[in-house]
């Protein structure tokens, strides 16, 4: 069975790379995209797009709608004031996670964050990173499915082979891989 999964972030470098992993573990891929984003990263790739932004719940709907799981890591990393961070990164992750949460059966749901939310002081895009995984945090305390919990964050730093720290460097593939849970002697947990 090949599972669907929806990606926020997927013209970006950490998304593109997540797509294409994705897609080669045999999953369908959901995208949101921007009409003006560039969706060249993962041309001729089986991706199914649609369009909206994170500040639309309709289109959020329409990609979360009947998937096995979410993987948010569109986020808004360079920005001038503290309203743009927080429209994207704090915002943006309450409209996702409230459409997420209005699906049956409940997807999974991973959100992509930043080491730099340790310290929410640092910055406004650190402060709004914090505050987006603190909005997800208070929902997967609510949420469960079977005996864990219903969502994850993933705290990233750039490494050396980032755009961020080197553009001209070849992308490079992440070890992220989505499983249903394995079911051994009547107990669930985790396949990795």
């Amino acid at each position: 069975m090949k599972y669907t999964i929806a990606l926020t972030g997927a013209t970006g470098f950490i998304g593109a790379t997540i797509a294409r992993r994705l897609l080669a573990e045999g999953c369908k891929i959901r995208a949101l995209t921007r009409a003006t984003s560039d969706r060249s990263p993962l041309a001729g790739l089986d991706v199914h797009w649609v369009e909206g932004a994170l500040e639309n719940l309709d289109s959020l709907s329409r990609l979360v709608f009947g998937v096995e799981a979410v993987v948010h890591c569109a986020g808004a990393v360079r920005g001038a004031t503290e309203d743009h961070f927080k429209r994207i990164n704090v915002d943006g992750v309450a409209r996702l996670v409230y459409a997420a949460a209005r699906q049956h059966p409940l997807p999974r749901f991973l959100l992509i964050s930043s080491l730099a939310a340790r310290e929410p002081e640092l910055s406004f895009y650190a402060s709004s990173k914090r505050q987006g995984e603190a909005i997800l945090a208070a929902q997967a305390g609510q949420k469960r499915t079977g005996r864990r919990r219903w969502g994850l964050t993933a705290n990233i730093s750039p490494g050396p082979q980032s755009p961020a720290r080197n553009p001209r460097r070849q992308r490079r593939s992440c070890n992220l891989c989505l499983r249903r849970p394995a079911r051994t002697g009547g107990s669930s947990r985790t396949a990795s």
